[in-house]
């Protein structure tokens, strides 16, 4: 049976991230593939872990990446575990893939090119198949609700999945089709409000773990 690793790039192990990561797993499942879902900030806190999971990418025929975007980036623990994984020169199963999910809580997925081109660079270096990536803009919005409770924003979601396993399986690129699938379309009315509010959450999550100052510049000098 052939296999898929799905590594959860966020430091929240329960939340945008990790709700992709289980709709695509029961898309994956369904296509009879066995589908284990890892998160990454354990093997950044723990080494056994680390062994443990390295091991286990050796076996995977799919591995995918499904991460945020942190500071117009990958986040660290990610970038951390690309490194290891490149050090331990870790043997691949012949025509192994790699794909990536990323999200963002903008609605304008070019915020997500970064991601997708740094994870395309680390593919050749693992010497997997790129298989491609996706972005998903709003999904700060979505907060970590299964996709099952969101309603027709949750279907179209699922869809775009169904989709992408299917390509994946196919021994395809993921299609153009998908993306489009996922594109959060927003009036341009909009944008300036959702902004808005997506700034006063940030700023709310940033002080309700003790950041008082937003504004500070520690390494100016």
């Amino acid at each position: 049976m052939r296999k898929m690793i799905l590594l959860n790039g966020s430091s929240r192990r329960e939340k945008t991230s990790f709700r992709f990561a289980q709709a695509i797993q029961k898309e994956a499942e369904m296509s009879g593939v066995e589908t284990e879902i890892a998160h990454i900030i354990d093997a950044f806190e723990s080494p056994e872990q680390l062994d443990k999971m390295i091991g286990k990418l050796e076996e995977a025929d799919y591995l995918g990446l499904v991460t945020p975007l942190y500071v117009d980036y990958l986040p660290y623990p990610v970038l951390w575990f690309m490194e290891e994984s490149i050090k331990r020169e870790i043997k691949v199963k012949p025509g192994a893939k790699f794909f990536v999910i990323a999200q963002c809580g903008f609605p304008d997925v070019r915020l997500l090119d970064p991601i997708l081109g740094a994870c395309e660079i680390f593919a050749k270096k693992m010497k997997r198949e790129w298989a491609g990536g996706i972005g998903y803009g709003g999904g700060a919005i979505l907060d970590g609700i299964p996709m099952v409770e969101l309603g027709k924003k949750g279907e179209v979601i699922i869809q775009a999945f169904s989709m992408m396993v299917e390509d994946l399986i196919n021994d395809q690129k993921i299609r153009e089709d998908v993306q489009r699938e996922m594109t959060v379309r927003i009036p341009q009315l909009l944008y300036r409000p959702l902004a808005f509010y997506l700034n006063h959450r940030s700023k709310q999550i940033a002080r309700a773990n003790g950041v008082h100052n937003l504004w500070i510049q520690p390494y100016k000098d």
